[in-house]
């Protein structure tokens, strides 16, 4: 009702007539300033995490299915009798939507969470871990973008309540925070527009202030003033988001963003962040050495300390000398040693036919001695303090990939746990030799499987064959580093293969694709250690061309050969143990300079991660395919201290070798740390009693002493090297747009529906209030008649003074209205909608007739 007022021309206090005001609601811009604000925290939040830690999504469809997730769910949250109905719908749309791509879901996760692990690990020291996936690796975009969709109606759903329904800065701050300072602590840049976003919705919130109240427009509090009512604010945030953006862009224009220093506060945190994590066994394994999952961080490897700490319990069928390996290298950076990448394998792994190379010593020795016992042990494992995510395995398994269940194959390198949180226990059986080096050639496979399984009905007419093929062998009676690559690329001749029967003529088949595949693989290196090394390696008269001197003159010799490939490693070995020494305190590498380079040629002390890395590096650099690798050693003695037939391998008997590819054994491994062999009982514990860094009791490691063979996980490579980077399938517009069909599909289909729904809609309305203004009662009538007319004012207009009266009469009155009195109402209302539908724009006539339904 109006207040009253004073008439200055009469004597008395008079009161104007009372009157019915209609409510101006703003609903409509409540909910555009609030949708928007969702919108910008959701795409905000969302592409934060997606651009810092360079998730391969469809981004088309995250988009879409967004877009309808905010949309459907801000328009729910302006309901209100029927809000929970429509909520509940949701949820179990969600919930069966879940149940039905569980398996995508799951998968989705994985893959979303290796990919914050290798990002986490590539900017800090931190050792954590990488679980495997079973999905292809070109589906990795479309499963990683399901489990990003199920996490964007989460937040989308939380924040259309934070905003639209509580009205509240602290809940929306606090929901979406995490995605920018989870990425932004390890010193990641999330995508600046996402970051822009994020923050314009966040200062929206806080300079309007969406607060819930009964006042209309704003009051003063102290020095400010703030919207206590949701209309105002709404009004006041849809001016302002222009100003805000406008404010934002001429900073930017005025300080770059090329300009952004890392805030040292931020680094200091980061630290404390990375000190607390590396400390917890999850991430870590419990390991000092011989935990890596995915990659060993060459720059960390400073100083070492063991606690005595037991990793590994060990029972043998037979007490051999034994390598568990539990990660190998493939290509070096020069700052760490990395897997060699799945898509390498695409290939090879066809042309194997099957055949796992960790079972090639197993296969062999089958084939070779068809009918006799190979001797092949059981092992079984019980991790207690390693990682869990490494299978620590013995060399030559005979165990195939077919035999053992939660245990995945990793091409020709290792053996890794199947379950999330990994194995803690498991048994193998392989072929052992003792601990003794062993050493094989392309000519003696062959030999030794043609004489078991070579047609011996075309004998004669392959003799010739055989023969020339043997001669050809035998220019490799010497190796140096200018046919080794002959050597391994060495082929049997099609009518000599030809010859062959059955699995052996499979294995030879395959063991040579496998020797085409490697050399190149398995012999990288960064062209500036190459050189240098193998001006090294030349002046020590290991490689390259000999000249001697007889009587005042020089005349050349032929280049430095070998007899074998195990005399190679035994040069290197040597060169090792005369120009190095074996420290656990040598020291990190300066930043920047390559690992190698800096032991052999300047520091010349280190432990086994330092001879493991120049040996390989020395070995690729006389043209020897060579891998890194990290494990367990276990000796003849551990097994004499077994409690119960059980050993314990403690921390210290973590270690790192070389592997030497040996044709038709497979890898094998090759000790080149001085002072060690498994086979006499050495180990460190014989060389570092001097070493003041042995602790004699058990201690935390520092930081410094897990830093040894700390591994990032992360199957990408070094930032600087081209040459170990994975090579991904590219992500194709017509993947995403082929994915995005089904909510451009659903998206049309939910338009007509409205569209429709909203037809029927405005014919129901139309009848219910044409059936409103005819009822039998003329007040009842005239009152719904007045309340239409008040609802046409939104679009323009007034209600005129008769029908006020009218409509007062009606509601105050105990007479009835008449019929003529009403008939005038019906005028005036029809008078005005007409009005209203000529004056107004193309959109506001929307708007009456499919959203209000006045016309």
């Amino acid at each position: 009702m109006r207040k009253h007022q004073q008439k200055p021309d009469s004597s008395g206090i008079e009161f104007d007539a009372p009157r019915l005001i209609g409510q101006n609601s703003s609903a409509a811009a409540e909910f555009t300033l609030g949708t928007i604000l969702v919108l910008l925290g959701v795409f905000g939040a969302v592409w934060c995490f997606i651009s810092a830690f360079t998730l391969r999504v469809l981004p088309l469809t995250i988009v879409l299915y967004s877009l309808i997730f905010i949309l459907a769910l801000a328009a729910i949250q302006q309901m209100n009798r029927i809000r929970y109905i429509f909520l509940f719908a949701m949820i179990l749309l969600y919930a069966g939507a879940g149940f039905y791509l569980h398996t995508e879901l799951i998968q989705g996760f994985l893959i979303t969470t290796n990919q914050i692990m290798m990002t986490y690990a590539r900017h800090s020291d931190l050792i954590l871990p990488i679980y495997d996936v079973s999905a292809k690796q070109a589906d990795f975009p479309l499963m990683c973008t399901i489990f990003i969709l199920f996490a964007v109606f989460f937040l989308s759903f939380f924040l259309c309540w934070a905003i639209l329904r509580r009205q509240s800065f602290a809940l929306s701050f606090i929901a979406t925070l995490p995605f920018p300072f989870a990425a932004l602590i390890f010193n990641i840049i999330p995508d600046f527009y996402a970051v822009l976003m994020l923050v314009t919705c966040w200062t929206m919130l806080l300079f309007i202030r969406l607060s819930g109240g009964n006042k209309r427009g704003f009051v003063k509090l102290r020095h400010t003033h703030l919207a206590k009512s949701p209309s105002a604010a709404a009004k006041a945030g849809l001016q302002l988001l222009l100003p805000v953006i406008l404010c934002f862009t001429l900073i930017l224009s005025i300080f770059p963003r090329q300009t952004y220093q890392y805030s040292t506060h931020a680094g200091v945190l980061r630290n404390e962040i990375t000190n607390a994590v590396t400390s917890f066994s999850l991430f870590d394994g419990g390991a000092t050495l011989a935990g890596s999952t995915n990659r060993v961080n060459l720059n960390g490897a400073g100083s070492i300390h063991f606690t005595g700490k037991t990793m590994l319990q060990v029972q043998a069928t037979e007490q051999y000398p034994a390598f568990l390996k539990g990660f190998v290298g493939s290509v070096y950076t020069g700052t760490s040693w990395e897997p060699l990448p799945d898509s390498e394998y695409k290939e090879i792994n066809q042309k194997l036919n099957g055949m796992n190379v960790q079972n090639m010593c197993s296969t062999l020795l089958a084939l070779q001695h068809p009918d006799i016992d190979t001797g092949a042990f059981g092992i079984h494992v019980k991790n207690i303090g390693a990682n869990k995510t490494c299978i620590y395995a013995p060399y030559n398994l005979t165990t195939t990939p077919q035999q053992i269940t939660g245990v995945k194959f990793v091409n020709d390198q290792i053996l890794r746990s199947n379950w999330i949180f990994g194995t803690g226990e498991y048994s193998l059986y392989s072929n052992s030799f003792g601990g003794e080096p062993i050493s094989s050639n392309v000519l003696g496979v062959f030999s030794s499987i043609a004489s078991q399984h070579i047609n011996r009905g075309n004998l004669g007419i392959i003799s010739k064959i055989l023969q020339s093929y043997i001669t050809s062998q035998q220019e490799f009676a010497a190796l140096n580093s200018g046919n080794l690559k002959a050597y391994y690329t060495s082929t049997v001749p099609d009518d000599l293969m030809n010859a062959l029967q059955g699995e052996g003529k499979d294995f030879i088949k395959e063991e040579q694709n496998y020797r085409l595949f490697l050399y190149d693989k398995y012999t990288q290196l960064p062209q500036s250690i190459r050189e240098k090394v193998q001006r090294l390696l030349e002046q020590e008269n290991m490689m390259g061309d000999v000249t001697v001197q007889q009587n005042s003159s020089i005349q050349y010799a032929g280049p430095v050969s070998y007899d074998s490939l195990e005399q190679m490693t035994n040069a290197v070995k040597r060169y090792l143990a005369k120009h190095c020494s074996y420290s656990l305190t040598p020291g990190k590498a300066p930043s920047g300079r390559d690992f190698t380079d800096y032991f052999l040629f300047e520091n010349r002390k280190g432990y086994c991660v330092h001879f493991a890395t120049a040996a390989v590096v020395m070995l690729r650099a006389m043209g020897v395919p060579a891998r890194y690798a990290e494990g367990y050693i276990i000796t003849a003695d551990d097994y004499k201290n077994a409690s119960d037939g059980w050993a314990s391998i403690k921390d210290n008997r973590a270690h790192a070798w070389v592997e030497v590819y040996y044709p038709g054994l497979g890898w094998q491994p090759v000790e080149v740390t001085p002072g060690f062999n498994v086979a006499s009982n050495q180990t460190q514990d014989d060389i570092s009693k001097g070493e003041s860094s042995v602790s004699s009791t058990p201690s935390v490691s520092g930081p410094e002493s897990s830093a040894a063979s700390k591994s990032e996980s992360q199957a990408e490579s070094h930032p600087q090297s081209e040459v170990s980077r994975p090579k991904t399938q590219p992500l194709t517009k017509t993947d995403d747009v082929k994915a995005a069909m089904v909510p451009i599909l659903f998206t049309i289909a939910a338009i007509g529906f409205i569209l429709a729904a909203a037809a029927l809609k405005r014919r129901v309305a139309i009848k219910h209030r044409e059936k409103s203004f005819a009822q039998q009662d003329q007040n009842r009538a005239a009152i719904a008649i007045y309340d239409y007319v008040v609802r046409l004012t939104r679009f323009g207009g007034e209600v005129s003074k008769i029908v006020t009266d009218i409509a007062l009469k009606a509601r105050f009155s105990q007479h009835t209205v008449n019929a003529e009195e009403l008939e005038t109402m019906r005028n005036h209302a029809e008078l005005l909608a007409r009005q209203n539908l000529f004056n107004a724009s193309t959109v506001q006539k929307i708007l009456m007739k499919y959203l209000y339904n006045l016309i």
